[in-house]
């Protein structure tokens, strides 16, 4: 996952700036205080990535779009009566103000506990994006307190070593599994998915078929995309699915980026010649692929601007 500035999103390609969403972007999740402070209803927490899970999760109580609240600049809260073992009230108000959310994305705060729930949007294309896969959501949910907590009742009631023993490993556990899950995709993710505006999956179509025989698999992760170049032009491509022998990728772009390239590959498929394409994850080699296939882009993605 390349770092702040340098990340490419998923829909247009081009470097990815992230901004928070504004009333045009998320008309029906958006809504003004009664003292002036923009705001929006937050997703609910994912423990499960995009690419595995492509449904929404998220339930949205909009009735307090339309009431008379006030809330501060930096909040981001639950608001109103909850179960710990039960489900939620309906009357749960969850929400987060622009400006806390303008905040935690100008520290790139991506990865940082509570961030999964934020709604952000690319400055260039206004795609609706999200993080595919969110290790410290484990965090927002209730287990891992629950085991904070028996482990430390444990100590305090002087409970036997082994028992007191299994609970702090468990502990540890999640902790390493975090940090673990974090550096991986760090290193090997690209992390960023297209959402629809109830948070579901938006998968694109797919242009190309490739052999991912000479692949280095450790780079290959649904979402994942890819730097190649093509007769002096550079590309991007985005890894929609991934089988035993090959990958279908969706070249990334809005202003005819789909055209030139295929073009250009059936120009050369016609000559006889053998297409391969040299593919680069965040500067690192990932291998040759030959293209085995070619599709033609639904219109919607084909426009150009």
């Amino acid at each position: 996952m390349y770092s702040r500035n340098r990340q490419i999103c998923p829909c247009c390609g081009k470097t990815l700036y992230l901004i928070p969403p504004t009333e045009e972007l998320l008309p029906d999740r958006f809504g003004l205080s009664k003292n002036g402070v923009e705001f929006y209803l937050i997703s609910d927490p994912r423990y499960i990535p995009y690419t595995i899970s492509p449904r929404s999760r998220s339930y949205f109580n909009s009735e307090i779009l339309t009431q008379d609240i006030k809330i501060r600049s930096d909040s981001l809260m639950y608001q109103g009566n909850s179960s710990l073992f039960g489900r939620f009230d309906q009357r749960l108000y969850k929400l987060i103000a622009v400006p806390k959310a303008r905040k935690m994305l100008e520290h790139n705060l991506l990865m940082y506990p509570a961030m999964d729930v934020a709604v952000f949007f690319c400055r260039n294309c206004k795609a609706k994006l999200a993080l595919n896969f969110y290790p410290a959501s484990v965090f927002d949910s209730y287990a891992f307190p629950g085991v904070l907590a028996l482990s430390v009742l444990f100590v305090i009631e002087r409970k036997t070593p082994a028992v007191t023993l299994s609970f702090f490993s468990l502990f540890l556990f999640f902790i390493l599994a975090v940090v673990f899950s974090c550096v991986f995709a760090k290193m090997f993710m690209s992390n960023f998915v297209v959402t629809d505006q109830s948070d579901a999956l938006i998968t694109p179509e797919a242009e190309l078929n490739i052999s991912r025989k000479e692949l280095k698999r450790i780079f290959l992760h649904r979402s994942n995309i890819y730097e190649t170049e093509l007769d002096g032009e550079g590309y991007r491509l985005y890894l929609t699915e991934k089988r035993k022998t090959d990958l279908k990728l969706h070249i990334c772009g809005i202003d005819g980026e789909q055209k030139r390239m295929l073009a250009l590959i059936r120009e050369k498929q016609k000559r006889g010649e053998t297409v391969i394409l040299p593919l680069k994850f965040e500067g690192k080699l990932v291998g040759n692929a030959e293209v085995l296939e070619t599709y033609n882009p639904p219109e919607s993605s084909d426009k150009e601007r």
